[in-house]
């Protein structure tokens, strides 16, 4: 008659209080072969996509990078090698003005303003890289305490809190002391 196989000693009327294994039992159709499951089949309908739902998608909480702490670890990371670089950058940059100095190259020459010219490039981006990575450590500190002691995550870093450690101008200091190009002085001892 078409209708699938029921359990033993099963009243339809019986059906309403199914349980889950009695549910799988009547998807099961036997066969001679033995018992093969029926699969669904697949949806005829498409799925439509939404660019203004996918916008939100990607702007929801769920996805923001700020609030996993291993993702702004990484970024930690990332901002301190690149501050290194252009910090290495702008060092070779003023030793090799020195070297050059001692060969007797004019220090007011254009090769010469040209290497710190370099030199002050490397020392703004060491800068911006060094600004990052104490943006992100506050950032850090935030994800940590709210993750251990349940304070509201505020993932906004403005840059008072920045600009109030004075581990950031310790290093901005000692990393942006150097000659600007076309100024000049001589130094005898």
């Amino acid at each position: 008659d078409g209708s699938a196989p029921t359990p033993a000693g099963m009243s339809p009327e019986h059906s309403e209080h199914q349980t889950d294994a009695e549910k799988l039992w009547e998807q099961v159709a036997i066969h001679p072969n033995g018992p093969v499951v029926e699969q669904p089949e697949p949806p005829t309908t498409t799925p439509s996509y939404n660019l203004d739902d996918s916008s939100e998608f990607l702007k929801s909480k769920a996805h923001d990078w700020r609030r996993n702490r291993n993702k702004v670890d990484a970024s930690i990371r990332v901002s301190h090698l690149w501050a290194a670089l252009f910090g290495m950058l702008g060092c070779a940059s003023a030793v090799l003005q020195n070297e050059m100095i001692f060969q007797d190259v004019d220090p007011n020459s254009m090769l010469i303003n040209t290497l710190k010219i370099v030199n002050t490039a490397c020392t703004i981006l060491t800068l911006c890289w060094l600004y990052r990575s104490h943006h992100l450590k506050v950032l850090f500190k935030r994800c940590v305490k709210h993750l251990r002691r349940g304070y509201a995550l505020q993932v906004t870093v403005h840059p008072k809190h920045v600009l109030s450690r004075w581990l950031f101008w310790a290093e901005a200091i000692i990393c942006g002391v150097h000659l600007p190009p076309f100024v000049t002085t001589e130094v005898r001892a």
